[in-house]
């Protein structure tokens, strides 16, 4: 399925969709089409808008859209995208999504996505130690080894340094 063509089709006629038009339900049935295909098809959304916005990594990519949407505001975007900017809203995420499904869609895409990505979360001042002047994991110490998890099994203790899935 050519997903840009979908989008850009719901977008011009979501009745045909069952959707009323809201940004909420925009997003709903995003979500919905996303979890339809694993989870895969969003993958990398989130991180190809943090960086635009400059903050926001612990947000979910349908409060990002409202936070490039509404700029300068720092409260009440879901209340805006249900009112006035309504039309802003769902515009900016549709126009958003096309442009990362079509980055997606190149060589390497997902890759600069993320790279994009990891060099803004390096670029943050709480990423780096002030003393050191350099990026350390958050569950490394400076010599490598695994902090607080020497308790762990060996799997364990090498899922939460990303080496392998976590074991239960």
């Amino acid at each position: 399925m050519d997903h840009r063509k979908h989008f850009a089709d719901i977008h011009r006629r979501p009745q045909l969709y069952g959707l009323d038009g809201s940004y909420h339900d925009y997003c709903t049935y995003l979500l919905g089409v996303d979890a339809g295909n694993d989870g895969g098809l969003l993958t990398g959304f989130k991180e190809s808008l943090v960086p635009r916005v400059g903050t926001g990594d612990n947000l979910t990519w349908t409060s990002l859209v409202l936070y490039l949407a509404f700029p300068g505001r720092t409260s009440g975007w879901h209340d805006e995208a249900a009112g006035d900017g309504r039309q802003v809203a769902v515009d900016l995420l549709f126009t958003l999504l096309d442009e990362f499904l079509e980055t997606r869609s190149r060589a390497r895409g997902t890759a600069a996505i993320f790279a994009g990505y990891l060099a803004w979360r390096e670029a943050q001042p709480w990423a780096r130690p002030a003393s050191l002047g350099q990026v350390v994991p958050a569950d490394q110490d400076r010599g490598g080894e695994q902090a607080g998890h020497d308790d762990l099994p060996g799997d364990q203790q090498r899922a939460r340094a990303g080496h392998l899935p976590e074991v239960q």
